[in-house]
């Protein structure tokens, strides 16, 4: 039966949680809307439905039927539409609100949008994923399928109709090129899957060894991720990985270096997103640290060896080592605080004194960060003669000359 044409532009839209829109598949313009009794069409055939493409992912959140006739005659009973691969494989099915009785085009009850009668939308976790592909969608009631066909269809970005179908027992196997670019009454509502995202945070750009270093992620989807794997490298060598989608690497006990975090996560769309991050590590306190060994006084008949130490971290540990002609006569090892230390050695009478000093800084940002510093001198102290005036102190490689005091 026919109707005047009319424009109906089916352009739904649902704020959910994730604020993203709902879109119709097929929106018709300018239709001559019929309805076919399946029950006796072309020998018992039960089924309506087409073929469609489609180029980006999407999820389905509503499914709907062609349900406004100007004879008051609408859809009977409770009908359903089901989504099947293009080999007729189920993917999913869904039955649409029943109010028990014939519905009409003056029907405004619960899921009648337009001319068509669609299910509630389902949440992310119960929405029906479809991948770049070609599908069937089909339609039938539980008294025979009433269906609508439409001179022209505006398809939503990402879908596209590829021709009619009916079929027997819920399977569309034979094609209507006679109903050309018509479309019968099934349809969906949906939204776009969107790519995964990363969210990259912690150190970036040069930092020095003092702080704590940090590099962290958080991959997310919409709907769901299938994987993700975060690798870590140092200068270029790869040093640790993970598979977690919301972790850090702490960066502390890998020492100087120039770090990447390189992150790709993918969702059940096969959608992948990457993202890097950068930080260098340089030290805080490159230097070693400052000793020296001062040589002895004989003033007085005094005899003394001077040791200092300092840096511009403190010091963890100096060990100080005095020998005469090769035996140990004194050691000592210090820790933080130490700056400078005195040994006499004029008890031990003339002889050849060597004296070591090392100094470890208290750099200790990671392992193998501190620094150490080490010298030594030899002094060689000899018994001056009664009439000579003057005592020598022979320093190896350094030749001092005082004069004592009489």
């Amino acid at each position: 039966m026919a109707r005047q044409p009319a424009f109906i532009v089916l352009f739904l839209i649902f704020i959910s949680s994730n604020a993203r829109a709902d879109t119709t598949a097929f929106s018709p313009q300018g239709f001559s809307a019929y309805k076919v009794d399946m029950r006796s069409y072309q020998g018992g055939q039960n089924s309506a439905g087409y073929r469609f493409g489609v180029s980006r992912p999407i999820r389905i959140r509503r499914y709907g039927f062609f349900d406004d006739f100007t004879d008051g005659q609408g859809l009977i009973g409770t009908p359903f539409v089901e989504i099947l691969t293009a080999g007729n494989q189920p993917l999913r099915s869904q039955s649409l609100p029943n109010n028990g009785q014939v519905i009409g085009p003056q029907y405004t009850g619960s899921g009648f949008v337009g001319a068509f009668r669609y299910s509630s939308r389902v949440s992310d976790s119960a929405a029906l994923l479809l991948t770049p592909g070609a599908y069937l969608i089909n339609g039938i009631g539980s008294n025979g399928s009433m269906t609508a066909g439409w001179s022209n269809a505006g398809a939503a970005s990402g879908v596209n109709q590829q021709g009619a179908f009916i079929g027997r027992n819920n399977f569309l196997t034979t094609s209507q090129p006679s109903f050309g670019p018509g479309l019968f009454g099934p349809n969906f509502i949906f939204d776009y899957d969107q790519r995964p995202t990363i969210q990259l945070s912690g150190n970036s750009g040069a930092v020095t060894d003092g702080g704590s270093t940090r590099l962290q992620w958080l991959a997310r989807d919409d709907f769901q991720l299938r994987s993700t794997n975060a690798r870590l490298y140092r200068n270029g060598s790869l040093r640790s990985s993970s598979s977690s989608s919301n972790s850090l690497f702490n960066l502390d006990s890998y020492g100087l270096g120039s770090f990447v975090l390189e992150v790709v996560t993918t969702d059940r769309a096969n959608q992948s997103t990457t993202q890097s991050r950068r930080v260098t590590i340089v030290d805080d306190d490159s230097s070693n640290p400052t000793v020296g060994i001062a040589g002895i006084d004989l003033e007085n008949g005094d005899s003394t060896i001077d040791f200092t130490a300092q840096d511009a971290s403190g010091l963890s540990s100096v060990e100080l080592v005095v020998t005469k002609d090769g035996t140990e006569i004194y050691a000592n090892a210090f820790g933080a605080g130490f700056s400078d230390f005195s040994f006499d050695i004029s008890s031990f009478g003339a002889g050849s004194f060597n004296a070591s000093i090392t100094a470890t800084d208290a750099d200790l940002d990671w392992s193998g960060d501190s620094l150490s510093s080490s010298t030594s001198q030899t002094f060689v102290v000899a018994v001056p003669e009664p009439s000579s005036p003057i005592a020598l102190v022979t320093i190896l490689g350094i030749m001092a000359c005082r004069r004592k005091s009489r």
